[in-house]
């Protein structure tokens, strides 16, 4: 093509444009309104993974013990959960910390409640292991170890 005729074709698109304003309006703002629709969907999906990755992070897995365990028998089956390798953290909370967080979370005045219980903890039983797994699929397998601890105890 010759840059002349590249230059006529230019030409006449823009006296097109010119003489049909309202048909090159109406599809700049069909272009514009789907653009807009688009990123809105996107910025959505995108929003819910990042949102679904989070609250994947987050999950745990509570593992408590029988009322009559020892700490023996707790730190024990501490140091077994540390040898699997898909376990991101492990965390032990006593039963005074279960306390303080159930109170904390329930009651609008925490220290009122522990004051009716008298010092007495009525979760003095609920030690436990809060542990995050680094890959979520693979919670059912790790229940499965967690549950052959209760098995081999009876």
């Amino acid at each position: 093509m010759k840059i002349s005729t590249f230059f006529y074709v230019l030409r006449q698109g823009f006296a097109n444009i010119r003489r049909n304003i309202l048909f090159s309006l109406a599809s700049l703002g069909t272009i514009i309104s789907c653009l807009f629709l688009f990123g809105i969907i996107y910025a959505v999906v995108v929003n819910f993974q990042s949102g679904m990755q989070e609250l994947e992070k987050t999950v745990t897995i509570s593992v408590f013990f029988d009322e009559d365990a020892s700490d023996e028998t707790i730190q024990l089956i501490g140091e077994q959960i540390r040898t699997v390798d898909y376990v991101e953290t492990m965390d032990f909370i006593s039963a005074d910390e279960a306390w303080d967080k159930f109170a904390d979370q329930n009651y609008d005045d925490p220290q009122v409640a522990k004051n009716a219980f008298g010092g007495d903890n009525p979760l003095k039983n609920a030690a436990s292991y809060e542990i995050t797994l680094k890959d979520v699929s693979r919670q059912p397998e790790f229940v499965a170890f967690a549950r052959a601890f209760q098995e081999s105890e009876r």
